[in-house]
C-alpha cells in the first residue's frame, strides 16, 4: 500500500514538474513559453512564415502598417540594414548583432526602447522564436533562402 502511494506521488511530481518546464513563465499580462518552444530553422524563409506572418502582419502591413514597418512577404526583406524610425542610430536588422538590432530590441523588450514591447499588448514571442530571430540575425541575416 506505501509503495502504491509513493508511486502515485511520484507521478504526480514528474507531472508537475513536466508542467512546471513546458507551461511558461508569467511576464506581465502576457504568458511567455518556457523551454519546450521549439525553435524555427534559421532562415529567412523560417522567420517570415513562423513569425512575420504567424504574429506580425495582422498590424505591420498594407498603408496603415506602424513606423511604416511591413512585415509581409514582399517587404520584409528590405528590414536588414534598414535604419529604424524610431530610433534611426539602429538598424531593424544589423547582421550579426543581436544587441543593436533594433526589431530584436523591440520583441525582447529590451530597456531603452521607444515605445512598448511588440507585438503590441501580447501575447508576447516565445524564448524560441527570439532564439530563432536571434540566430538568424548572427547567421547575417540573409533573405535570399
Amino acid at each position: 500500500m506505501k509503495l502504491r502511494r509513493l508511486l502515485i506521488l511520484g507521478g504526480y511530481f514528474l507531472w508537475a514538474a513536466f508542467l512546471a518546464a513546458c507551461g511558461g513563465e508569467e511576464s506581465g499580462s502576457s504568458v511567455v513559453s518556457g523551454s519546450c518552444d521549439p525553435t524555427l530553422d534559421a532562415t529567412f524563409n523560417s522567420i517570415q512564415t513562423g513569425i512575420f506572418d504567424a504574429r506580425c502582419i495582422a498590424c505591420h502591413a498594407g498603408g496603415s502598417a506602424p513606423q511604416g514597418l511591413k512585415l509581409d512577404g514582399s517587404n520584409s526583406c528590405f528590414i536588414v540594414g534598414q535604419a529604424s524610425s524610431e530610433q534611426p542610430a539602429f538598424n531593424l536588422i544589423e547582421p550579426f548583432d543581436i544587441v543593436n538590432s533594433y526589431l530584436l530590441m523591440k520583441v525582447r523588450g529590451d530597456g531603452g526602447i521607444t515605445g512598448v514591447r511588440m507585438p503590441f499588448g501580447g501575447p508576447y514571442l516565445s524564448a524560441g522564436e527570439i532564439t530563432s530571430l536571434e540566430d538568424w540575425v548572427t547567421a547575417g541575416a540573409v533573405t535570399g533562402n
